[in-house]
């Protein structure tokens, strides 16, 4: 059984109040007997007073209000939740391949997996967070998945511009696929080293298989030493209904980056989902050619 929110509250401030009698000296026989003195090692004994006991129920009740406090700031689901906040922020989130194969806790040749993590830095932005650990799956078919979650969202009265898809690595590429599937010049999209330079996942076979093109705001974000992602410039060529901004990362850790909840890319993610990411009006992707004329920014970082 789990107290939660005030039935915590209450019962040790009830529990403070029973401790109080140990003071007045109006404890029951039973309740002295507790606070008899423990053994402790050879022959030594330790005495526990209520002034001892006061203070670890307050330590308890300190580190509860602190663990329900965590809970309040971290509004994470697997599924579009019962009860939709028509105000609230949403974010959903796809992680890589290394999951679905591993789970998340996966440790593979770019480092240790932190999927939680993750999600518990995004919602600690003041996201409310969709996410779950995907088996395999083909990304086709969990970009449509997705697509009727953000139909619900909208149905339930949020506007999409409250609404942000994002994904990392074969996560980026479903999310790529999203942008098709949901269809709307309004929903944010983040595309984390998602663009794969061999296209594995088959990208552009399933756009075509939509038979839409994407429309949204899109960012793209990947660092230049990434020997696996590159531009997602190919996929995602500006037009009505289609913003597309890509920023290129100097921070030399490659695919690894995304791997953990680095302030790098976090932030970027937060700026473009709240609309404050700014970006040069001038240059392009690298080998984005002349057809496409969407944003870059590069940016040279160090993480800790």
């Amino acid at each position: 059984m789990m107290i939660r929110g005030a039935s915590l509250i209450a019962v040790l401030a009830l529990s403070l109040n029973r401790l109080a009698t140990l003071f007045a000296g109006e404890a029951h026989p039973a309740e002295k007997l507790w606070l008899r003195s423990a053994s402790v090692g050879r022959g030594m004994r330790r005495r526990w007073g209520p002034a001892t006991v006061v203070l670890a129920t307050l330590a308890l009740m300190v580190s509860a209000c602190a663990s329900m406090s965590a809970d309040q700031r971290r509004p994470i689901f697997q599924d579009v939740p019962a009860t939709i906040d028509a105000n609230a922020r949403y974010l959903f989130h796809m992680h890589g391949s290394i999951v679905e194969d591993q789970g998340p806790n996966a440790q593979g040749r770019y480092g240790q997996y932190r999927y939680y993590p993750t999600l518990e830095a995004l919602a600690d932005r003041g996201f409310v967070v969709i996410s779950e650990v995907r088996s395999r799956t083909q990304i086709l078919a969990y970009a449509t998945t997705v697509a009727s979650q953000v139909a619900k969202l909208r149905a339930a009265g949020v506007p999409a511009s409250h609404i942000t898809v994002t994904g990392i690595s074969k996560g980026g590429e479903i999310t790529v696929l999203t942008t098709a599937a949901i269809g709307d010049p309004d929903v944010r999209f983040v595309v984390m080293a998602g663009c794969g330079r061999l296209d594995m996942f088959n990208v552009a076979g399933g756009l075509k298989a939509l038979g839409r093109r994407p429309q949204g705001r899109v960012l793209s974000i990947y660092d230049r030493s990434d020997r696996e992602a590159g531009s997602c410039a190919r996929y995602l060529i500006e037009a009505p209904g289609l913003t597309f901004k890509e920023v290129v990362l100097d921070v030399g850790r490659g695919h690894a980056l995304f791997y953990t909840p680095e302030p790098v890319w976090l932030d970027r993610v937060v700026e473009w989902a709240l609309g404050k990411l700014t970006m040069p009006s001038t240059s392009r992707p690298p080998g984005a050619g002349r057809r496409t004329p969407s944003t870059s920014m590069a940016i040279s970082a160090a993480t800790g």
